[in-house]
């Protein structure tokens, strides 16, 4: 195997005169490219656990939108997410 978890190439997004393209800035590993959740990005997954647990104790958008200051389109996106998780 040539690339693997530990030889992952890195590229960076180019643009010479009008063609865009990537080119190849060397090797890294596989955790060095990963996005670690940063504390913003847990407080939104507590956030949406909290919509999901009123939407099933069938709390209204509207209840929901009031009390936790999130949009009725956020909670619609995090529903249907239930719904396809339920399908499953």
């Amino acid at each position: 195997m040539m690339y693997g978890e530990d030889n992952v190439l890195e590229v960076k997004i180019v643009k010479e005169g009008s063609f865009l393209h990537m080119a190849e800035i060397g090797y890294g590993t596989e955790r060095d490219n990963l996005d670690e959740p940063d504390a913003e990005d847990i407080q939104r997954n507590e956030a949406d656990e909290e919509i999901a647990r009123r939407l099933r104790d069938g709390e209204s958008y509207r209840s929901i939108s009031k009390e936790l200051g999130v949009s009725p389109k956020r909670i619609n996106r995090i529903k249907n997410t239930m719904k396809s998780n339920d399908d499953d």
